[in-house]
């Protein structure tokens, strides 16, 4: 949630529980800075698939 709280394309985002306490821990989790390290960590290993898309049905839709 931080990465998309943070993002500057994404202007919103929702999440929902039924548990109060993750709505809260959530809220709180948010305001904590992010892992700059871990984050660079996730886009490597998502590099080899970035802005890959799935296409499905017609080739003229999509």
């Amino acid at each position: 949630m931080q990465f998309s709280l943070l993002h500057p394309d994404i202007t919103t985002t929702v999440s929902g529980s039924a548990n109060p306490v993750n709505i809260r821990n959530w809220a709180k989790w948010a305001a904590e800075p992010i892992d700059q390290q871990l984050l660079a960590e996730v886009h490597a290993i998502f590099a080899p698939v970035k802005n890959l898309g799935h296409l499905e049905g017609l080739k003229e839709n999509n």
